[in-house]
């Protein structure tokens, strides 16, 4: 076998670990994915997972990072369009609203994953990237709008998009606990609406 072989190989069975870890916590969540369940998953060995992860623990961060990124990267891509501002952050809501149905079989181990994080460095340094990364540029966003005068100067960006992620991870809590009674479409219009409608409302009164 020549070397690009092997590293295909390689990638190959990297890449069906995490998906095969992705079946089963969707499927079994955090605590009843095994080593055992994710390598017969995956038509590996066991010695698999270490090596090409260190550890079943190592093997789930990553599975999770791996789904996070690809429910937000759409939305991130939304945001560094050329299209208008106000266009951008509505493709970007749009986009994760996609991501949300696509991936909602992992809602509640997103969930788990967030209070898991802090029990596991790569996990919560890989959720922290990917989050300041949107939080960076949504902010970038809504700085370009206040200056462009679309919204009014109380608005403060970062504190607006730490909000409006705080608010989705929230929506994701309630859908998971009440999935009958959230429509997520509903609240993501509703919260968008409320950032629009500063853009001609007066300054609220000050915070006591």
């Amino acid at each position: 076998m020549n070397d690009d072989a092997a590293s295909a190989q390689v990638r190959g069975t990297r890449s069906r670990l995490i998906d095969a870890a992705q079946r089963s916590l969707a499927e079994r969540g955090l605590s009843g994915t095994t080593s055992r369940e994710v390598a017969r998953r995956a038509g590996a060995n066991l010695q698999a997972i270490t090596y090409h992860f260190g550890s079943k623990d190592d093997l789930v961060a990553a599975a999770l990072l791996d789904a996070f990124r690809g429910w937000v990267r759409p939305a991130v891509d939304a945001l560094q369009t050329t299209a208008d501002p106000v266009l951008r952050m509505v493709a970007a809501v749009q986009a994760l609203q996609d991501a949300f149905e696509r991936g909602r079989d992992l809602l509640g181990v997103y969930l788990e994953a967030l209070v898991h994080a802090s029990r596991s460095d790569a996990l919560r340094d890989g959720v922290l990237e990917v989050l300041g990364d949107l939080r960076r540029i949504l902010t970038g966003q809504i700085e370009e709008l206040r200056t462009s005068g679309f919204l009014p100067a109380w608005i403060e960006p970062q504190a607006m998009a730490t909000l409006l992620l705080a608010t989705a991870d929230a929506l994701a809590l309630h859908a998971a606990l009440d999935p009958a009674n959230v429509d997520h479409h509903r609240v993501s219009a509703q919260a968008m609406q409320l950032l629009l409608a500063a853009a001609t409302g007066s300054r609220p009164p000050p915070a006591t």
